[in-house]
């Protein structure tokens, strides 16, 4: 078992990540900074969102469309921010309102097909197809009743792109949906515990729908025979897991939440093993808990909500920390571009 040593570092995290132009930009979680970041660690600062009071977490998820990146808001109240890097400009893009009400996360991801981007429902009540040619939203609407859900409740949680079909993973429904980029049609293909599963992976023509507290059961859907089998996690893991990540050869990653493992389990090899993270400095193991794994240069990029403690990095072949390091003069370049920006701050030279 290999251990992982975490430790302090300084205060930058995030969520919304992409790529374009041959350089990687982020936008902070709840600090409202759009920020440039390099392999070696290093964050340098760009400007602000301007719209956004920075107080609260804003992007859930970035992508690139051509020459710009969409950062994808975190609450129903903000908009699209388009940003390009060319020009150093971010624009906004209002969406069409969902007709049922929500107070969390919009969407969970996305999902490009014959030039048209296809933003996915979390709890939002439809999927968003996006053409960047017009600049025109389609609205695709789940088939579930939208007065179904209290404001509280997600639709779907996240879910996986099997050729042609998006199956997603239900979280406010018992319904488990598919919606197809070809005929743009949804199907529903069974029901499962409401409330239950929060991971999907595709392995071997198989679903795998993993649960939330680990000591519990998981589902194998076999989609050619559309059947569905119940089976009991491995001994010994335990917890809740919000974080979790597969790669391409069917290991599962489950990153913890309170607990000091990181499980690393092949369900159709029926292997498990696990990394132990050691936390050192002022946080304490009951405080962890990973946000959802992201894109990054090949692999994944995993952040905590505690901002002080460092990234984890898995590149493909194993997981290692990645600490960001700020770069010199970064809260005075912040603090310059909000009085730019009108934020009401007023700078006393002496």
């Amino acid at each position: 078992m290999r251990e992982i040593e975490m430790h302090d570092t300084n205060g930058i995290t995030f969520l919304a990540v992409a790529e374009c132009g041959g350089k990687t930009y982020f936008s902070a979680w709840g600090r409202n900074g759009l920020f440039e970041l390099h392999r070696d660690g290093r964050a340098d600062f760009i400007m602000l969102f301007d719209k956004y009071d920075g107080e609260s977490p804003m992007h859930e998820f970035a992508f690139r469309i051509r020459d710009t990146i969409m950062f994808i808001p975190s609450g129903p109240e903000n908009e699209i921010a388009v940003f390009t890097p060319e020009t150093r400009k971010i624009e906004y893009l209002k969406y069409p309102a969902s007709e049922k009400k929500y107070t969390c996360r919009p969407f969970w991801g996305y999902v490009s097909k014959n030039n048209i981007t296809y933003l996915l429902p979390n709890s939002y009540d439809a999927v968003l197809a996006f053409d960047p040619d017009s600049g025109k939203f389609t609205r695709y609407v789940l088939p579930v009743k939208s007065d179904a859900f209290g404001e509280e409740k997600w639709v779907i949680i996240n879910g996986t792109t099997v050729d042609e079909t998006v199956y997603f993973c239900p979280w406010g429904c018992s319904d488990l949906i598919s919606f197809d980029l070809q005929t743009l049609e949804f199907k529903i293909w069974g029901k499962v515990k409401e409330d239950t599963f929060r991971h999907m992976f595709y392995i071997d023509g198989k679903l795998f729908l993993i649960p939330r507290i680990l000591n519990s059961v998981f589902i194998i859907y076999d989609i050619q025979k559309n059947t569905f089998l119940e089976k009991t996690m491995p001994s010994g893991m335990k917890g809740i897991c919000i974080c979790a990540f597969a790669d391409e050869n069917g290991n599962i990653y489950l990153l913890p939440n309170n607990e000091s493992k990181v499980w690393i389990w092949n369900p159709v090899l029926e292997t498990l093993r696990s990394i132990e993270l050691k936390i050192c400095g002022g946080s304490q193991k009951n405080e962890l808990c990973f946000n959802e794994a992201r894109d990054l240069w090949g692999g994944k990029i995993m952040s905590t909500n505690l901002e002080m403690l460092s990234h984890l990095m898995f590149d493909g072949k194993e997981i290692r920390l990645f600490d960001i390091s700020k770069s010199d003069g970064l809260f005075l370049d912040i603090l310059m571009n909000m009085v730019e920006n009108h934020k009401g701050i007023t700078v006393y030279e002496y």
